[in-house]
């Protein structure tokens, strides 16, 4: 069941997302995986999917300065990667999260520095 079930992602689609998203196109990232994840049913897969779209919501409203959306969006995808027990579709978690964990506290400590904002100070 597992092998049908991967049969039906599109892995061009996934690696078009992970391109834009390593280019910061991470709105268009989210669009493309989008399309993929509506089509798959409920499975690990799919949740890593959500997962990848949730982050790049998140830096999507980081790029706007949306600090707020950002915490919120980026706890919630680090929440639906970490669920998996295993590697997805040859991308790097451990780089990942390494990435997200440094945006998550850069974005924490404006938030707690400057309540209400959307914008740092430069």
């Amino acid at each position: 069941m597992r092998f049908l079930l991967l049969m039906h992602i599109d892995l061009n689609n996934i690696e078009k997302g992970i391109k834009l998203f390593n280019e910061g196109n991470y709105f268009e990232a989210h669009e493309t995986w989008e399309d993929q994840w509506r089509g798959i049913e409920k499975s690990p897969e799919k949740n890593f999917i959500q997962g990848l779209i949730v982050i790049a919501v998140a830096l999507h409203h980081y790029k706007r300065k949306n600090y707020k959306g950002t915490s919120k969006l980026l706890g919630k995808g680090i929440k639906l990667l970490q669920e998996l027990k295993e590697p997805k579709m040859n991308i790097n978690i451990k780089v990942f999260f390494e990435r997200d964990n440094i945006l998550s506290r850069k974005v924490q400590c404006f938030r707690t520095m400057h309540p209400g904002n959307r914008t740092p100070a430069d």
